[in-house]
């Protein structure tokens, strides 16, 4: 299988012609390690990179001491393969000639066998100076391969990309995409989405995980676990179907309004009629009509330019200064009163006041027909407030 990894320089960056043995990472990309280290300067990776909080956020799965302690423990300080798989961590390096000192002296065995360093139990096999560690017994043999029938040359062309002169040079594999989009994938059709939906979905996040691939950073750093990433559309999904979003049209929410004010309006005009003994003392049909248009429309600036900035879902970043709000409300408020009372000092043969029971009903015909607008065409209400301060 041929493996394409994507390459980051650790600490630093270069360009000059990589290279090293080739079997002691070709052991290892057996493995299929999703992230791989070439180390070039041991003891600076250690007293640096381990503590770095790039390192401790793609290797908190691992116990960053025992690394260290094995590392410590080699008698080489360069040219070392450190490969990390979902189930474990490898290394592979090659072993100086005459070697008295450290804890890997005098290996003579090929067979799988274990040390322990610091109280951990590594397993290694050892060919030819060749020393392969894990922290698990699932340790590959050392198998030579030809030139032309190396599986992994798209490897070795970037590897000869890179550079020697860093510390180390991190290569991260995309398989741990790959895994994400499996595991979103089975979340998906275990959520009962088709395969249009699936593809539809990851045709809108895929350019932005490759994207993000190529400097390091994987999907589940972008999204977080792929199954609460997958089932969280159907989450959306649900809540949006139980609350579609509200229509907000300008002319519908300024008619939903002025309908609303104009019934509100001819109803206590009806009852106050009804009641006074003077039954000229209600409202007039052209104040009606004009305080509940210019009331819509009043309500809707008020609206447009406050109360939609007060949404739960809105960034308060957004919000526009108190003063301003204030001073639309006031104006919003003004020219509706404004309207209201200089409509009222219109004579009666201009403003003439209905009877209260037809007043009544024309009153009840607009609000019933608000409301069902506002149920069929769903309706933002902009005589409402905000909904969270």
């Amino acid at each position: 299988m041929r493996l394409l990894y994507i390459l980051l320089a650790l600490l630093a960056i270069g360009c000059s012609k990589g290279g090293g043995d080739r079997s002691s990472v070709e052991v290892l990309l057996r493995k299929n390690p999703s992230m791989l280290l070439h180390i070039h300067q041991k003891d600076q990776f250690v007293s640096q990179a381990i503590n770095h909080d790039f390192w401790k956020e793609y290797f908190r799965y691992y116990p960053n001491g025992n690394v260290q302690n094995l590392l410590r423990s080699l008698p080489v300080d360069k040219d070392i393969w450190l490969g990390y798989t979902h189930e474990g961590v490898y290394l592979s390096c090659r072993l100086p000639e005459k070697d008295t000192l450290s804890s890997w002296k005098s290996l003579t065995s090929e067979q799988l066998d274990s040390l322990t360093i610091e109280n951990k139990k590594w397993y290694y096999r050892y060919h030819e100076r060749n020393l392969l560690v894990g922290s698990l017994k699932d340790l590959p043999q050392w198998e030579r391969e030809t030139e032309e029938e190396h599986p992994y040359e798209d490897f070795y062309k970037l590897n000869k990309t890179t550079s020697e002169d860093v510390v180390a040079n991190l290569f991260l594999s995309p398989k741990k995409n790959q895994e994400f989009v499996h595991i979103a994938t089975q979340q998906f059709i275990k959520d009962g989405k088709t395969d249009a939906e699936i593809k539809a979905i990851f045709e809108e996040v895929i350019p932005q995980i490759l994207e993000e691939q190529t400097k390091g950073t994987t999907a589940r750093s972008l999204y977080g676990a792929p199954t609460h990433w997958a089932h969280s559309f159907t989450v959306k999904e649900q809540y949006e179907k139980e609350h579609p979003k509200e229509n907000d049209d300008p002319k519908l929410m300024i008619m939903d309004s002025a309908l609303f004010i104009t019934s509100l309006f001819a109803l206590v005009s009806a009852l106050t009629t009804f009641f006074a003994a003077d039954q000229a003392f209600g409202y007039g049909l052209v104040t009606l009509l004009l305080v509940g248009l210019v009331g819509g429309f009043a309500f809707y600036l008020m609206y447009y330019f406050v109360y939609q900035y007060y949404g739960p879902d809105m960034d308060r970043s957004q919000r526009p200064p108190f003063w301003k709000s204030v001073l639309v409300i006031l104006a919003s408020m003004f020219l509706w009163l404004l309207v209201f009372f200089a409509t009222s000092f219109l004579p009666a043969s201009l403003n003439p006041v209905l009877a209260p029971l037809p007043l009544a009903i024309i009153g009840a015909a607009l609000l019933a027909l608000r409301f069902y607008l506002k149920k069929r065409l769903n309706i933002r209400s902009a005589s409402a407030g905000p909904t969270r301060y």
